[in-house]
């Protein structure tokens, strides 16, 4: 596993570029008649260093067209490692549904309420599909076989609540997701209500690459 450090640092350079496209689809599209491009208006791009906005929009153009599967936006599969990870929704929400008994899902017994944040603060609630590409088997809710971040607009990371197998509908802890099998699950994340969530990043967490995959949000949260 890499150092949280480098895992901030890669997913800066990745996520970036996500961000910029959120950015650049709410600004309303330049009038035809404004664009005029002619044989004769040549751009001398001299040679130069690439600058930041530059490098943004080369990874954005990845994010989004499938070129690279490290990199997507909401509705798209992302891998990392043995997890392809498939981002469905993502919302805020100030409770977040959980069992309150100690008895499992399903039981019967079991009774679910709306728990919600802590003073000041609010969730942002992802579902998702994760599906199985690798070897072995993993508990998507009781182990910690993906390391899963939420990320503001000031490359502030959140983890995910306590408890996941808590939240209705999500695996029972232990359950065991066996390679080339998929279930859904919902990741809880508590953020500052001031903050501006942007996306997520994701490593598996027996994988020996550094890099992780990002989603990134089509506007902020």
């Amino acid at each position: 596993m890499a150092s949280l450090r480098s895992l901030n640092a890669a997913a800066i350079a990745l996520l970036g570029g996500a961000v910029l496209l959120s950015g650049c689809a709410a600004t309303p599209e330049a009038s035809p008649a404004t664009v005029t491009v002619t044989a004769t208006a040549t751009v001398t791009a001299e040679p130069e260093t690439e600058s930041s906005a530059d490098a943004v929009a080369e990874t954005e153009s990845e994010a989004g067209t499938g070129t690279d599967p490290k990199a997507g936006l909401i509705g798209e599969p992302v891998e990392h490692g043995g997890v392809r990870l498939t981002v469905k929704t993502a919302k805020a929400n100030n409770t977040v549904t959980m069992n309150v008994t100690d008895y499992r899902q399903g039981s019967g017994y079991d009774k679910y309420e709306g728990v919600p944040a802590d003073e000041g603060g609010r969730f942002i609630v992802i579902e998702a599909e994760v599906e199985n590409i690798g070897k072995e088997s993993m508990d998507l809710t009781c182990s910690w076989p993906i390391n899963i971040m939420a990320m503001d607009r000031e490359m502030r990371e959140f983890d995910t609540v306590d408890d996941l197998y808590e939240i209705k509908d999500n695996p029972e802890c232990n359950a065991q997701l066996q390679p080339g099998f998929t279930d859904n699950i919902t990741y809880a994340f508590m953020v500052p209500e001031n903050s501006e969530v942007v996306g997520l990043y994701f490593q598996d967490t027996n994988s020996m690459d550094e890099e992780p995959a990002v989603v990134a949000f089509d506007a902020s949260l």
